[in-house]
């Protein structure tokens, strides 16, 4: 079954695992809000076309989102695009004990979609913000950014951030993307079509319910910067 959230300010769902908060809705966190939307540019010199010409897998892939996940074949993509990582890390640092530096750029095109590498100075102001909110350290795990046609599959994290984080979200036009998840508790898909100013915060884990969620963008652009959190969060959010 799937639910469509309307625009307003949603109830927390998945047995207190998600919430989505706008910005304004959040006492003091003008400054992290102006930080966020300040980073919501195109970035220079992308091919915005590269998403439009995706093959028939990618094609397939993107189609995964619009029910909910074969969770044992997702499961398998994790595991194999995490020994990928290990390996890719690997690589690179026997280049870099060769004396061959890694190749530097502001943004990296993926198959999927476009991020930003972290950490980088563009996410700096940000950071410091979310460090001055929540009184401790948070780190940056996402610096997104979503061309028409991009997205980011079904994923659960269970083999990378594992605890609270949150996606601080900016669209050119609200409603052209949509964070997707299963509720955890009932297992029903949940899109919730994105706004400007928008919050997500869940609980990732690598014990089961897994938490499944992804990203489709249709017809905007699409920001959004990932941070891992305090475990007293919910203190400075007001939830």
């Amino acid at each position: 079954m799937q639910r469509v959230r309307p625009g307003r300010l949603p109830e927390p769902s998945a047995g207190g695992r998600f919430f989505a908060i706008p910005f304004d809705a959040i006492a003091g966190f003008k400054e992290v809000a102006a930080a966020a939307r300040a980073l919501a540019t195109l970035p220079t010199n992308i091919d915005l076309e590269h998403y439009l010409r995706a093959d028939a897998a990618l094609d397939e892939r993107r189609s995964w989102l619009l029910s909910a996940p074969d969770v044992r074949r997702m499961s398998e993509n994790e595991r194999r695009y995490r020994d990928n990582a290990r390996l890719a890390r690997q690589v690179r640092r026997m280049k870099q004990t060769r004396g061959t530096a890694p190749a530097r750029h502001e943004w990296r095109l993926g198959p999927a979609n476009c991020f930003y590498r972290s950490p980088s100075p563009r996410i700096a102001p940000l950071r410091q913000a979310m460090d001055r909110f929540f009184a401790g350290a948070c780190r940056c795990i996402g610096d997104q950014f979503y061309p028409p046609g991009a997205f980011r599959g079904w994923h659960s994290d269970q083999f990378g951030a594992i605890g609270w984080v949150v996606f601080l979200v900016e669209v050119a036009q609200p409603g052209g993307s949509s964070f997707r998840y299963v509720d955890p508790l009932s297992g029903e898909l949940v899109v919730l079509p994105d706004r400007n100013d928008i919050a997500y915060f869940f609980r990732v884990s690598a014990e089961a319910p897994l938490f499944w969620h992804g990203v489709l963008c249709e017809c905007t652009y699409r920001w959004s910067q990932g941070f891992s959190l305090p475990d007293d969060w919910r203190s400075r959010v007001g939830c």
